[in-house]
């Protein structure tokens, strides 16, 4: 060992340990908590032995037993028998599969016309009901049978679906059973409308103080989603972007307007620094679709019928490449600017729950019109 500033030949001499003892000799000399550490350790090797005994080393049957069950096994045993997909006591089966459930007649105690189940779809929730008086001794319940279906209950009033998103069902009657399953919008419907409420989340969109676009574009299409809700009934299904001021990306917009018939995109304007600047414009694409209709022509139903149902001044029809919905939907799609947040005016009838009111009946009036196209 060299010493900082010392020369080998110069460096203090040292005691020696005894030959053979060096190291065990050093580290006591130099540790003085060494003996109690070492005390300590002899401990705890009797203490893992005994343990180790105990357990009935490394033979121990039950230890062995239980690492030679095959992790199908273990996973067949884990979840109760309600919910396990594929389940057919009770004369119900939840089929995550094939995305359905079948239920008996026999546990129906009477039936009403059509499929016997009376259905109520609740989007804004992401529930769906069919209600129907089971004969049960006890409630069923599934938990996610399959995707986007958080749990399916089965009970006494009927079946309840419970879902991540927005999801579409349909129920069949199979003569000794009935079928409820998840279905393609369009298989169900004839015409199905996209309601884009813009902005949302993060993206207030135009601003007047502190009120945000985001908030009246949501107001006006909850309205509207009540007025088309019973349209339902007559194979007009209307379906939104949001529900709730939550953020949604372009590209998800963009996604659902195309899976659908057409799709209308509700926003509200400003002009900073022209407070006077105020009324409705509908803007629209500039390419073709492939729909009974263009873009364009749908632009002059919905500015129209916004129009005389609020008496706004008719600013128009417009088009614009730069919006990004417009560009890249392939449905029939326009913008709806109901107003101007920056005029005082205006800004005061968009926040009127009965003006709202107002713009969702021309939107409705507008939507309806354009949905006859489809017939």
């Amino acid at each position: 060992m060299h010493h900082a500033g010392v020369s080998p030949s110069r460096a203090p001499n040292r005691r020696r340990a005894p030959r053979g003892r060096t190291l065990i000799w050093l580290f006591f000399r130099r540790h003085r908590y060494a003996p109690a550490l070492l005390v300590y350790a002899a401990l705890a090797v009797i203490i893992a032995a005994i343990v180790f005994i105990a357990r009935g080393g490394p033979h121990d049957p039950a230890v062995q037993a239980f690492a030679d069950v095959p992790e199908a096994s273990a996973s067949e045993a884990a979840p109760p028998p309600q919910q396990s997909s594929g389940d057919t006591a009770a004369g119900i089966t939840c089929d995550g599969a094939a995305k359905r459930i079948v239920i008996d007649k026999s546990l129906l105690s009477e039936t009403g016309g059509g499929s016997g189940l009376a259905e109520e779809s609740d989007d804004i929730n992401k529930v769906y009901t069919y209600k129907a008086p089971l004969n049960l001794a006890a409630p069923r319940e599934w938990d996610d049978p399959w995707d986007g279906v958080r749990r399916v209950v089965a009970d006494a009033g009927g079946l309840t679906i419970y879902t991540d998103r927005v999801m579409c069902f349909d129920a069949a009657d199979n003569g000794d059973s009935f079928t409820v399953s998840e279905v393609p919008f369009p298989q169900k419907y004839k015409v199905v409308l996209v309601i884009d409420p813009g902005h949302g989340g993060s993206d207030p969109g135009a601003m007047s103080g502190s009120i945000c676009e985001k908030d009246i574009n949501l107001a006006i299409a909850l309205k509207l989603l009540d007025l088309m809700k019973p349209e339902e009934q007559n194979g007009v299904k209307c379906l939104m972007t949001r529900y709730t001021d939550e953020d949604v990306s372009l590209e998800d917009r963009v996604s659902m307007g195309n899976a659908a018939s057409f799709m209308i995109s509700l926003h509200n304007n400003a002009f900073e620094g022209h407070p006077e600047v105020h009324g409705a414009t509908t803007y629209f694409q500039t390419h073709d679709t492939d729909a009974p209709f263009t873009s364009k022509a749908l632009a002059y139903i919905m500015q129209d019928s916004v129009v005389k149902a609020t008496g706004a001044n008719d600013r128009s029809i417009d088009y614009s490449e730069e919006y990004y919905v417009l560009n890249h939907t392939t449905v029939p799609t326009v913008i709806v600017e109901a107003g101007f947040v920056s005029n005082d005016a205006e800004l005061a009838l968009l926040l009127s729950p009965d003006y709202q009111e107002k713009v969702a009946r021309g939107l409705y009036d507008g939507i309806m019109e354009a949905a006859g196209e489809f017939n």
